[in-house]
């Protein structure tokens, strides 16, 4: 038999019917406003997930390549540096090889001088023994040829000793015939000076001229000797103060480049520093941000997922409220509840940039050269023929003199000449000999004269060089600052870029944080209502199916005592009523359905637990957004924070880097005014030394054809007679 069972249903709720609209209806549209808001809830949370996901890749695509350029940027100024420091380690080795090279070229010079004063005082200990032989010699000739008297025979013996000193010298000196011939002569005078001196006297006066000759020649050679030696001295001195110069050259060039390897060094570790700090920052900012990313992609797979089951859920009951029968006056919203998936709204992130790397490009530059010719130059002596008279024996010396002066253009062997024609003999001797030491003197002097040009000259050479090579390298340096200087300013501009971009990040996160906010609280509070209404209609129901039980029970006790009274009293008809009666189409009392109740109850128990789950997740969420919001102002802080040191550190650089071009271009200007006045040097030389004239060689042949021709005529003077020229 078929009881309906929905009548009842309908009867129980038309008790709230008229407060308003009943709970399942409530219900249906609760659920389709729900469905709906969730909707609109997953499109929000997508488009701010979208906005987040985009971040997550541009932001880790920026880190990336900041990494990559600057590792790249890292180990440019490694190299840099490790390149730097071998520079600098090779510019201490020249510095110590240059170094030695002086020490020795010292010791050198100590021991030069060292032979040379020994030398010298050998040469004045010969020197002082032949003057004073000479002196000696030239006495005793005087005194042998004035003895003819008595009175000269006296003055001779006075002078005895000291001739026989000049004759025992003479035979230490100048070993041979004539020494020991004068000596035996001497022996002989001493022993009997009257009959000695009157048949040999001319012999002996002879030989003690031919002994003042060659004494007076082995002055000469001494003097030449001494001469030699001390303009070979002298150049040698040169020679050796020269290399030591350009030695000390060499070590100042190397101190010079080790200063400014050591600078570059100390330049590339300051950039190092930075451009590790920054790196280091950029790490761990990209190290922070994929877990962050991370962790907001699995919560928005799970959130995506979790929306989809719940819409899912809230579409199937609403389907099983609507399908009830209509006459429970069930009103239909008529709107399809249409799923979908949104995504969970995020905190945003901050963008954060790349410090770009100091490329130290160092450029060079034209060479400042200039080289100056110098040519020697010296003046020649002019003179003027004069003619004296032959006189008798010293015509033959007048003619070589005047010969001579005529053929070397020599004033003074002319000016001889008329002193040799008019002057006395012995005048003229002294003469002859005071212009061959005043040749020597010349011959010393120009020497001398040569070596102080030569020095002067390499002197201004260096300052000119060491003023072009300063030049050279303070353009070098004013072009690599350049160049430092625009790629530090580039550095300070990406920087400050840099910080706007995460001040605005910042202040977007915080917008998106408070959108987020709102976005929550509404979910919360909508959850909660939706909650209530449930435990309303589970609450409503409940009673409705527990009244229906109970209803049902007492009216099926009814019948049954009914039932049990008719037969006690055994009342019966007066014909077959059972038989006769048609069925009525029914029987038992009718409980309701109370199958169909457990499966809404249940249905929305798990309504209600959704709502509950939805509030405790939106709450923890909420709380785990606000924590992860904080977490970025930090993050975003500590890399401004180190964005904000690494500008300071690079505007410092910047102007460090000014403060030095200053100091080259000034020093520029000095290095400049030293080159021009180096320049200026080197011509004022150019008249004194290095004109156009007689050659240095060419006056040392004259003066020497000069002395020759001296010597001849004192020779002649000296052994004047019928045979002095074939003799000389």
């Amino acid at each position: 038999m078929y009881l309906p069972f929905v009548p009842l249903l309908a009867i129980a709720l038309t008790n709230v019917a008229d407060a308003g609209a009943s709970p399942v209806e409530k219900v249906v549209t609760l659920l389709t406003e729900l469905s709906k808001k969730v909707s609109q809830e997953g499109s929000r949370e997508a488009a701010t997930y979208d906005k987040f996901a985009c971040f997550c890749k541009d932001a880790t695509a920026s880190k990336t390549s900041a990494i990559s350029d600057g590792t790249t940027n890292k180990e440019v100024l490694e190299t840099q540096l490790n390149d730097a420091s071998v520079r600098r380690d090779a510019e201490e080795v020249s510095i110590r090889a240059a170094e030695q090279a002086i020490q020795d070229l010292e010791q050198e010079i100590a021991l030069l001088k060292k032979t040379r004063h020994t030398e010298r005082m050998e040469y004045a200990k010969a020197e002082v023994d032949l003057t004073r032989a000479l002196q000696g010699l030239e006495a005793a000739i005087q005194a042998l040829k004035s003895a003819k008297t008595a009175t000269g025979l006296v003055e001779l013996k006075k002078i005895g000793q000291t001739l026989h000193q000049a004759v025992s010298m003479a035979q230490t000196l100048i070993p041979g015939r004539a020494a020991d011939t004068a000596m035996s002569a001497l022996t002989q005078l001493d022993a009997d000076p009257d009959s000695v001196y009157e048949f040999h006297a001319d012999d002996i006066i002879s030989t003690l001229e031919g002994l003042e000759t060659t004494f007076r020649e082995k002055k000469t050679e001494l003097d030449d000797q001494e001469t030699s030696a001390r303009n070979t001295f002298s150049q040698l001195l040169q020679d050796k103060e020269a290399a030591i110069a350009t030695r000390q050259t060499e070590v100042d060039t190397h101190q010079k480049l080790k200063a400014t390897e050591t600078q570059s060094i100390a330049v590339a570790s300051r950039d190092l520093t930075v451009a590790s700090a920054q790196l280091l920052d950029d790490k761990q900012y990209l190290s922070e941000l994929s877990k962050l990313c991370n962790e907001k992609a699995v919560a928005w797979d799970q959130r995506t997922q979790a929306r989809q089951n719940e819409l899912s859920a809230l579409f199937q009951a609403t389907e099983i409220l609507q399908a009830l029968p209509q006459f429970l006056q069930l009103k239909r919203t008529g709107d399809d509840v249409v799923g979908g998936a949104s995504i969970p709204g995020t905190a945003g992130g901050g963008v954060r940039a790349v410090l770009a790397p100091v490329d130290a490009h160092i450029a060079s530059l034209v060479q400042l050269e200039q080289d100056t010719l110098v040519l020697h130059h010296h003046q020649s002596l002019r003179g003027t023929r004069g003619a004296t008279p032959d006189v008798d024996w010293r015509t033959p010396a007048v003619a070589l003199l005047r010969t001579k002066a005529g053929d070397l253009r020599s004033a003074f062997l002319l000016r001889l000449a008329s002193e040799v024609a008019q002057d006395p003999f012995a005048k003229v001797k002294v003469l002859i000999q005071e212009l061959i030491e005043k040749l020597l003197k010349e011959a010393a002097s120009e020497a001398t004269h040569k070596g102080w040009c030569d020095k002067q000259i390499t002197l201004a050479e260096q300052a000119r060089d060491r003023s072009s090579d300063s030049i050279r390298e303070v353009n070098a340096r004013l072009e690599v600052g350049e160049a430092r200087r625009a790629k530090l300013a580039s550095q300070v501009e990406v920087v400050e870029e840099e910080l706007r971009s995460l001040n605005i990040t910042l202040m977007n996160s915080s917008a998106t944080r408070e959108e987020e906010k709102l976005g929550n609280n509404a979910t919360i509070e909508d959850a909660k209502k939706g909650r209530d209404a449930v435990a309303q209609a589970m609450d409503l129901l409940d009673k409705f199916y527990k009244e229906a039980a109970n209803n049902a029970t007492s009216l099926l006790e009814v019948h049954r005592e009914r039932a049990t009274l008719l037969n006690a009293t055994n009342w019966s008809s007066s014909g077959d009523v059972q038989e006769d009666a048609p069925d009525v189409g029914f029987g038992g009392a009718y409980a309701g359905a109370q199958g169909a109740k457990e499966g809404i109850i249940g249905l929305l128990d798990v309504i209600k637990s959704d709502f509950e789950r939805t509030i405790s997740m939106t709450i923890e969420a909420e709380a785990k957004a606000e924590q992860e919001y904080s977490d970025l102002q930090l993050t975003v802080g500590a890399s401004m924070a180190a964005k904000d040191v690494a500008r300071d550190a690079w505007k410092s650089s910047l102007s460090d880097a000014d403060t030095e071009d200053q100091a080259d271009r000034g020093s520029l200007a000095n290095l400049q005014t030293a080159l021009d006045s180096a320049l200026t040097e080197l011509e004022a030389l150019h008249a004194p030394c290095l004109s156009a004239g007689t050659s240095a060689e060419e006056k040392k042949l004259q003066r020497e054809e000069e002395m020759e021709a001296l010597r001849t005529v004192l020779c002649i003077l000296e052994k004047h007679g019928v045979g002095g020229i074939e003799q000389c």
